[in-house]
């Protein structure tokens, strides 16, 4: 069983502005919602696969309920805690030459729905696999997100993390079976801006060596990167495909990993790949079909 956790839940809203200024008044040409969230995100590409997962995190407010509502017509299993206070935030997503993104701050999470979310997580055992994904620190305090580190450590869990800057460094003492960081968020783990192939393998052994067990390094259409405990170095390319929106993609991509993780590295990358570039080719989280025919093309 798999389970999937966002702090930071948001409504996504789409605006297509073909000339998109600053300081003017724009127009858009089409709108479109999409309700996600890193780990909500996960939870959609693991549903569209088969795979049985439960979203767990918070929500608030008017935007919440409408989350919430629209996981369960799309078939994906929820079980979130719903805070007193605030809304779940409202993200602004410009679609132009450019992809220009806004995303708000959140509600604020009080010490008490955190423990509730501790509280759900005792069904969860050593053959589960929990999935940390997006902003963790902003909503949570630092000794919040630790103790649910060490929850899961102290329980045997595997445990994926997909976040950044120092919830990323501060997960790898707890051992993570993956982490996925893509090429920026890398260059801040390490503290460098590794260019070439090597360079990129040289400072992903360096989240290896901090205690991440396997490192899946997503490079966008340069494909993705993946290192692992036992020592394998492997590179795929990712397909040519038109691009429609990236957003995603790398959420698909963990979903992916560990669709195909049980077959082995090699396929475990090579399906991870698929489910990006197939999420990317789309507006929202890949279907099942497309993944499947993206996969063609990389035999």
């Amino acid at each position: 069983m798999f389970y999937t956790v966002t702090v930071n839940p948001a409504v996504d809203y789409y605006l297509d502005i073909p000339d998109f200024s600053v300081s003017v008044i724009n127009r858009s040409v089409d709108e479109k919602v999409s309700f996600g969230g890193k780990g909500i995100n996960v939870s959609k590409m693991m549903t569209a696969l088969g795979m049985e997962n439960t979203a767990l995190g918070f929500i608030a407010g008017f935007t919440g309920n409408a989350l919430r509502n629209s996981l369960k017509k799309d078939g994906i299993t929820s079980d979130f805690i719903v805070l007193k206070e605030g809304l779940t935030r409202i993200n602004i997503k410009i679609r132009s030459a450019f992809e220009t993104d806004i995303n708000a701050a959140g509600p604020q999470i009080p010490e008490s729905a955190f423990r509730s979310l501790l509280g759900k997580m005792k069904t969860v055992t050593s053959d589960d696999t929990v999935v940390l994904s997006g902003s963790m620190l902003g909503s949570l305090s630092a000794d919040a997100y630790l103790s649910l580190l060490e929850y899961i450590r102290n329980k045997g869990i595997r445990l994926v993390v997909d976040t950044e800057k120092k919830a990323l460094l501060e997960s790898l003492s707890f051992r993570p079976y993956l982490i996925k960081p893509n090429l920026e968020e890398l260059c801040e783990a390490v503290g460098a801006m590794p260019q070439t192939r090597n360079e990129i393998t040289d400072a992903a052994s360096v989240l290896l060596s901090l205690g991440a067990r396997n490192v899946l390094v997503s490079l966008g259409k340069d494909g993705a990167l993946l290192l692992t405990e036992k020592g394998e170095k492997l590179f795929l390319q990712a397909p040519a495909i038109t691009a429609t929106d990236t957003c995603g993609a790398g959420d698909a991509m963990v979903a992916g990993f560990l669709y195909g993780a049980g077959t082995g590295p090699e396929y475990a990358l090579r399906f991870a790949v698929a489910c990006g570039s197939a999420t990317a080719s789309t507006v929202g989280i890949a279907d099942r079909k497309s993944v499947f025919e993206i996969l063609k093309t990389m035999s």
